[in-house]
């Protein structure tokens, strides 16, 4: 049996992802507790196998339920861009912190899986794609931090968010490669073509 089923990703845009603990923050301060359970059951939900098998009809365990913890984080940050001018700049620099952490510990753990299990490899250097990424949340923590309070920050993001979307479409295409049309869906393309 193959866990391939499971291989999810949780990735999320670097501002949102930067933004996450301000907005957090802000939910503490104004008694929206309920914020912070929400988070504490996404967190407990995707390091337990029980909703990997309840969003698949508990016939096997799948991880593309996580498209939806993606898609809320996404909105609850954008929600929180609107009351983000009211709170102090340095909420921006305790979200690096965290963000930088994540990026360290991710690192830290795929170290620890490529030394001590045979069936991985290390595909690209993991140390310099963990210094590519802390320099490039540097830059976007300091985007924020200098124009914060500026009316233009939102375009700014809009392009950051655009643009790391477009690297991330053509680096999933880049490392899961392309089938040609004739091959996909056991050859419908050809088929139909016969048929005409």
């Amino acid at each position: 049996e193959s866990y391939d089923n499971v291989a999810g990703s949780l990735f999320c845009y670097t501002p949102m992802i930067i933004l996450l603990i301000p907005a957090l923050i802000r939910s503490w301060k104004e008694k929206k507790y309920s914020h912070h359970i929400a988070a504490l059951l996404f967190v407990i939900a995707v390091f337990t196998p029980f909703c990997y098998y309840l969003f698949f009809g508990f016939t096997q365990a799948y991880s593309r339920w996580l498209i939806f913890v993606t898609a809320s984080l996404i909105a609850y940050v954008t929600l929180y861009l609107d009351k983000m001018k009211d709170d102090p700049k340095h909420y921006v620099l305790i979200g690096g912190v965290f963000t930088l952490a994540g990026v360290f510990g991710s690192a830290m753990l795929a170290h620890h899986i490529v030394d001590n299990y045979p069936n991985f490899s290390e595909r690209v250097p993991i140390t310099l794609v963990m210094v590519i990424e802390a320099i490039y949340i540097c830059v976007i923590i300091a985007i924020i931090y200098l124009f914060y309070n500026k009316k233009y920050l939102e375009h700014i993001l809009i392009g950051v968010i655009s643009l790391e979307a477009i690297l991330m479409g053509a680096f999933v295409i880049e490392g899961h490669g392309m089938r040609g049309y004739l091959t996909v869906n056991n050859g419908l393309n050809t088929n139909v073509q016969l048929y005409d």
